[in-house]
């Protein structure tokens, strides 16, 4: 019996998604006007399966050795060989000590009545059920070879390229977890069909049903009563006059895969990002904590970032301003637009622009979620223990913020987003009052007072909460 995947609040890396209403008094169109990221279901991307006879194969749960893979990075797309020994990676069936399988040919379908007025009848992708039901769960993903080199754009290559950076970053991250937090194993969805069933629909006169996909995008669910959690790599919409493999795909960057697990981190250390009412404000912390932590574990480096399409510069925490030329400070002008959708993710995309990536708006929570972590990176390496200890500090600083912030929501300062520019003042206020206090327990440490350099970092940045923040104790001795 399909199961509905409810309580669940879906993350999406870079993009927010949602149904598209049909024509006024329940005429539905042609077609239906589709939000970036939502595409026609035959535009979709295929992907084989390399070794079909593997799947059939006993499972001897033998270790991997390495695996060459295309990766980007510092600009550019290339093959990257993996030593594998060390992240002690199951081959059969695909698995790990972080993820407890990865699957391919998994199918979830929910319904929209294209045949109402504004809005339509399904449930938005943003609220607490998402509303899709498991149609297939999937087949499980064996790798039969203890050396690889799949091919790009095999499921093999996605489910590898996955599988590989979640050990690398998540052995980082779970070494600085508090004691006694609970981990547990992910499964990895290689090119799943997220359908939406758009009925009733007339096409030559006769009822249909028109399909479309989520694409172009990653995703991480968090566990139901019946469902683990997973990380979706969702699959591609068709490149315009080229293959698939002439561009770059979200999951060959490892910052976009490490990015959704963080947001597992983050579930597993129960915080109330994914809780049902939450302002946008603090689904922007949820971002920059998973941008950072994405960084940090690998390596506190943003070269598979660098150079990206649409998003490098936008969500690299080192990258001092948006591809735009815009720094990355809150003034009280970006907050005056903060949630306003006159942008990519809401009007009408032209079939040229829907092929093209709208990068992030910073007034949008991905947008504020990239500031907080850049200021995250730059706040704590002028603490003391940054320099031996990077890749710990922003950790621990990141893992602290996060839980001054939820003390702050646990105290009934945080609600669901009301748009009053007050109460958006008063959260970002708790939001950097929070951050304070994590590079303050730095230095408290070391018994090292703060620099007057990074007092004057805050007063730059924080311009919009500062005259808020200007009587905290972060500007006493």
């Amino acid at each position: 019996m399909p199961i509905l995947l409810a309580a669940t609040y879906l993350s999406i890396f870079a993009l927010v998604f949602g149904c598209r209403p049909g024509a006024p008094g329940g005429v539905s169109p042609s077609n239906p006007e589709l939000s970036l990221g939502v595409v026609p279901a035959t535009e979709i991307e295929s992907y084989p399966l390399g070794d079909e006879g593997c799947q059939e194969t006993p499972e001897t749960l033998d270790l991997l050795e390495s695996v060459s893979l295309e990766f980007w990075q510092d600009g550019s797309i290339g093959p990257r060989s993996i030593n594998l020994q060390e992240l002690r990676i199951k081959s059969t069936p695909l698995s790990s000590n972080l993820v407890g399988a990865v699957k391919f040919d998994a199918v979830f379908r929910r319904t929209c009545d294209a045949g109402q007025a504004a809005p339509p009848v399904c449930t938005p992708l943003d609220s607490s059920a998402a509303g899709w039901k498991p149609l297939q769960q999937g087949r499980t993903l064996k790798a039969c070879h203890p050396r690889m080199s799949p091919i790009r754009n095999n499921i093999e290559h996605l489910g590898l390229a996955a599988i590989a950076t979640i050990e690398k970053s998540g052995q980082k991250i779970k070494n600085s977890l508090p004691a006694g937090t609970h981990l547990p194993p992910v499964q990895v969805l290689v090119a799943p069909r997220f359908e939406t069933h758009w009925t009733p629909w007339t096409q030559n006169g006769r009822p249909s049903v028109y399909q479309s996909i989520l694409a172009d995008n990653m995703a991480y669910f968090p566990p139901t009563s019946t469902t683990p959690p997973f990380v979706a790599l969702l699959p591609k919409r068709k490149s315009q006059g080229s293959s698939n493999s002439d561009s770059v795909n979200l999951w060959e960057s490892q910052f976009v895969i490490a990015h959704e697990y963080a947001h597992h981190v983050e579930h597993s250390l129960g915080k109330a990002h994914f809780s049902d009412k939450q302002s946008q404000l603090r689904l922007a912390v949820s971002e920059g904590f998973a941008d950072v932590l994405a960084f940090s574990g690998l390596g506190a480096s943003s070269s598979s970032l660098k150079g990206m399409p649409c998003i490098g510069k936008d969500r690299a925490p080192d990258s001092l301003e948006f591809s735009t030329g815009i720094p990355k400070i809150i003034t009280p002008a970006l907050m005056a637009r903060f949630g306003d959708k006159s942008n990519a993710e809401s009007t009408p995309l032209t079939e040229s622009e829907k092929s093209i990536c709208q990068g992030v708006p910073p007034h949008s929570a991905h947008g504020i979620g990239a500031i907080l972590s850049h200021w995250i990176v730059e706040l704590a390496s002028y603490t003391p223990n940054y320099e031996t200890a990077r890749e710990d500090t922003l950790n621990q600083v990141s893992i602290d913020w996060l839980t001054h912030v939820e003390a702050s929501i646990g105290a009934g300062d945080f609600s669901s987003d009301s748009g009053d520019s007050a109460t958006r003042k008063k959260e970002l206020t708790l939001i950097l009052q929070a951050l304070e206090k994590s590079i303050r327990a730095q230095f408290g440490k070391h018994n090292e007072h703060i620099s007057d350099n990074l007092r004057q970092l805050l007063r730059q940045k924080m311009e919009f909460a500062f005259p808020a923040l200007e009587q905290h104790e972060w500007f006493k001795d």
